[in-house]
């Protein structure tokens, strides 16, 4: 979506000091501004004597538009590269911390679930197994449209699963209000919901847990 033109101007300057990527030859293209976003928890395994690090991260990549006038600050053609989980396992000894050792588990399902922050519904992605995108079940949200992959794994204490695609948000729900022509510009946070479930496994013994997750960033 086109940016105004004067406010398209003036960002410029900012996202060359921000390392911004310029999409375009002219003074007036959009900017695409490119973040990581990643959130961490802790989450104990105790039936099974584990605690488990799980990790959510992306690279989030945005533009920003203006409406009503210029009042209307907008981040537009939100999307996500990259999704990835992490999960490493750890002894459960009264507590979860990085400072207990390492423990190995026989086996580990690991599911990542993406969706929109303000639980809209205009996700999409193109991607293959094991990714799907459809409507479903979040913590966060209810049932909604969401990007789900689910992979399994043998013996180890550390897990990650990256996906290659890029889901796409094209509703504008994240905006803020600024009279025309102020500066600075404060901008305010865009964010995405996760949700991941892990399921652990010592010999026929196991343990789950779904944490969830917010991630945001800003220009």
């Amino acid at each position: 979506m086109k940016i105004a033109r004067r406010f398209a101007v003036a960002s410029a300057t900012l996202a060359l000091a921000a390392g911004a990527t310029l999409v375009g030859t002219s003074a007036n293209a959009a900017t695409t501004y490119s973040r990581t976003v990643t959130s961490t928890k802790w989450v104990s395994l105790s039936s099974i004597g584990t605690c488990a690090k799980v990790t959510m991260s992306a690279t989030a990549k945005f533009t920003i538009a203006t409406r009503a006038g210029g009042t209307l600050h907008v981040y537009d053609n939100r999307r996500l590269e990259k999704p990835r989980i992490t999960v490493a396992t750890f002894r459960n000894e009264s507590g979860c911390s990085a400072v207990f050792p390492p423990t190995s588990v026989t086996k580990l399902t690991m599911t990542q679930r993406w969706y929109d922050y303000r639980c809209g519904g205009s996700l999409s992605m193109t991607a293959g197994l094991p990714w799907a995108v459809g409507v479903g079940g979040t913590y966060s949200c209810g049932s909604v449209k969401r990007a789900t992959a689910t992979t399994s794994y043998g013996s180890g204490s550390s897990f990650t699963h990256t996906g290659e695609d890029t889901i796409s948000f094209s509703e504008e729900t994240d905006y803020w209000v600024q009279p025309y022509g102020s500066r600075p510009i404060i901008y305010q946070d865009t964010c995405f919901r996760a949700d991941a479930t892990v399921i652990a496994y010592k010999g026929t013994s196991s343990a789950s847990s779904t944490p969830t997750f917010t991630l945001c960033t800003r220009v």
